[in-house]
């Protein structure tokens, strides 16, 4: 009897080893190169698993979309002269990505599944703007340091 119990033991563990192998946490795909070379890149994934990377490469601001189980996208230029550049992605998929050029803070938009609108500018008049950050809520708001105080748009 003990040589059954123990035999059924080890099928249950066999079995469990198994079961645990199939709801194993998923692992990292292979690296991929987007922009050699590329500097600063920053990404954000949506409710569904899709994601967007922007990077610099040179001074050239580029971005690149994955679908859930997709492959990247080629890059695509934003702007042929920005720094510090950001993404954030809402839950539907809708993007932001905002950059400096000098002391001028710009942002093009992505709606899902959509194209990149064109580089538009949303610096206050007469101040310096520098290092954007961007999140997405309801009303896609950047933000960045404006002297003392953090600007919005």
């Amino acid at each position: 009897m003990t040589r059954g119990l123990a035999a059924l033991a080890c099928a249950a563990l066999a079995l469990a080893a198994v079961a645990a192998g199939a709801s194993a946490a998923p692992t990292w795909l292979a690296p991929q190169d987007l922009a050699n070379p590329g500097s600063s890149p920053r990404v954000g994934v949506d409710a569904a698993g899709n994601a967007i990377a922007v990077w610099r490469r040179g001074d050239v601001v580029q971005a690149s979309e994955r679908p859930a189980g997709g492959d990247w996208s080629s890059p695509e230029d934003l702007t042929d002269s920005g720094f510090q550049p950001q993404v954030a992605v809402s839950s539907a998929g809708n993007a932001l990505a905002a950059w400096h050029s000098g002391n001028v803070i710009y942002v093009s938009e992505r709606p899902a599944g959509g194209d990149w609108s064109e580089p538009r500018d949303i610096s206050v008049a007469g101040e310096s703007g520098s290092e954007p950050q961007v999140a997405l809520n309801a009303a896609a708001t950047p933000s960045w340091p404006g002297g003392v105080e953090l600007r919005t748009t």
